[in-house]
């Protein structure tokens, strides 16, 4: 079981240019009249405290990975323009856009706000991860507006391929489904956090194009939990538990 790529690579040069450019510009700041996008909503979910402090390592993954999740809110800024990006209201009658430079790129993000969902598009301008690419998608996002659920797609420069994928989902009854695809290593990740704090998390492997489980863990609101390992037919072939 590999957890690669997720926060490494592409995605942190995304985010050194977001944090590049969401400091404080207060030579050029944005006039206070113009329209600014809505912002990515990520919830931030908890784990009981008892499950950080066993030392089983299952348990240890599960409070990595929910650490990665949580983490991910720190992603978003790069959707979000900073002070003195120059805004054109309403291309061609149906988006917002927003440019600026940075560490020799040209970014533009392309906005859209319709009634129920509002949606992010990031292109790039230059010279991006060794590759020289004129008006690039590199990533973009949609969520509902109320933030209970939405996706980010990121691709794999100078390609039209996607790289990785996360989407989340709040359901009505409180429970947070956080899913991750890795399509560079036809992986994926699922975690699903109760309203009690209780969960589960789920790793699968492709396998001929199918995504198989690897690796299932629970855990209860106390912190209790157990896993199971599976061959590709689906088999148990390890489990255990802690307490």
């Amino acid at each position: 079981m590999k957890i690669k790529k997720v926060i490494i690579g592409f995605l942190i040069s995304l985010i050194a240019l977001s944090f590049t450019n969401c400091s404080k510009d207060e030579n050029n700041p944005v006039a206070p009249e113009k329209k600014e996008p809505a912002k990515l909503q990520v919830k931030e979910v908890q784990v009981p405290q008892h499950l950080s402090q066993v030392q089983d390592p299952h348990a240890q993954l599960v409070v990595g990975f929910v650490q990665l999740a949580n983490g991910f809110k720190n992603y978003t800024p790069f959707f979000t323009p900073p002070s003195g990006a120059t805004h054109v209201p309403k291309t061609n009658g149906v988006n917002d856009e927003w440019t600026w430079t940075s560490q020799g790129l040209t970014v533009r993000l392309v906005y859209n706000e319709g009634t129920e969902s509002v949606s992010w598009k990031i292109y790039l301008t230059g010279v991006f991860e060794g590759f020289t690419v004129n008006n690039w998608l590199a990533g973009e996002a949609e969520q509902n507006k109320d933030g209970t659920s939405g996706h980010l797609m990121v691709y794999d420069p100078p390609t039209s391929n996607v790289l990785t994928e996360w989407s989340w989902n709040t359901q009505s009854d409180g429970t947070y489904i956080f899913v991750v695809n890795m399509y560079d290593s036809d992986e994926k990740i699922e975690l699903t956090v109760n309203p009690d704090n209780s969960g589960t998390i789920q790793f699968y492997n492709s396998v001929d194009n199918t995504f198989v489980l690897e690796y299932k863990i629970t855990w209860t609101s106390a912190g209790s939990g157990q896993w199971w390992e599976y061959d590709t037919a689906g088999n148990v072939v390890s489990q255990g538990s802690w307490t």
